[in-house]
């Protein structure tokens, strides 16, 4: 008995196919190098890493509103002389 033959997929197809499973293979790989590379690291292990970046963080904060404050003064300036085109 014969089989009836199979279609077979494009070689397009088949890279569509395979581009997701490649791709979190590499970022899975990526993942545990960067990991291994880190885990012995002092930074990461000391109690003092977390109060560091709580003091980080709020650096970051305050510099966040700073800029918030900034773009403000920004916008307007830049409305006022856009006002001041539209006069003439």
């Amino acid at each position: 008995m014969v089989q009836p033959a199979q279609p077979t997929q494009s070689v397009a197809e088949q890279i569509r196919l395979w581009t997701p499973v490649i791709i979190t293979v590499l970022a899975s790989l990526f993942a545990v190098m960067f990991w291994l590379q880190n885990s012995g690291d002092e930074k990461y292990m000391t109690k003092e890493s977390g109060e560091n970046l709580k003091e980080k963080m709020t650096d970051m904060k305050i510099d966040m509103q700073q800029i918030k404050n900034q773009n403000i003064e920004i916008i307007q300036r830049l409305s006022s002389i856009d006002a001041k085109v539209e006069k003439k």
